[in-house]
């Protein structure tokens, strides 16, 4: 009988279950870590839209002296291309708010309800709208971060 030939192929076996353990490991090791840039990423994005929506907000609504949240005067912002010069780096193209806040982009879009309350129909407000304040109803902020796209709607009440 020969035993040099038999824990050759012993020590093989055991090898082999060691390399398929090991090769098992990296896999979820990677996968593991992909899950948890993705993850990081996409809250990242939501922090991007979020954080767009307070400095947007900020600019639409002031604290009176009584320490109420009013909606700023008609006079001080006519249109959504002056809300966006208030904002850094913020620039309107037809009917949107482009800019930069943290580490990624936003865009924040306004809607005003062309439909009733029951059956709603959302059209975009134009930068050079000079009446937004009396027709938008809701805002959407897309924030971008790398490969991911998150989206925050607020409604807003117009005023009466």
């Amino acid at each position: 009988m020969n035993l040099k030939g038999s824990s050759l192929v012993f020590s093989l076996i055991v090898l082999s279950f060691l390399l398929i353990g090991a090769l098992s490991v990296a896999v979820v090791s990677v996968t593991t870590r992909r899950s948890t840039l993705s993850s990081r990423n996409s809250n990242i994005s939501f922090q991007v839209a979020d954080s767009a929506a307070e400095v947007v907000l900020q600019q639409i609504y002031k604290t009176n002296d009584d320490g109420i949240t009013v909606l700023t005067p008609n006079g001080s912002i006519a249109d959504l291309s002056e809300l966006s010069s208030n904002l850094s780096g913020a620039s309107c193209s037809s009917s949107q708010i482009d800019g930069t806040v943290n580490e990624g982009s936003y865009t924040a879009a306004f809607y005003e309800n062309t439909g009733t309350d029951v059956d709603p129909i959302f059209n975009s407000i134009s930068c050079d709208d000079a009446e937004w304040r009396n027709k938008v109803v809701k805002i959407r902020f897309l924030g971008m971060y790398r490969d991911i796209t998150r989206a925050i709607e607020v409604g807003i009440k117009p005023k009466p």
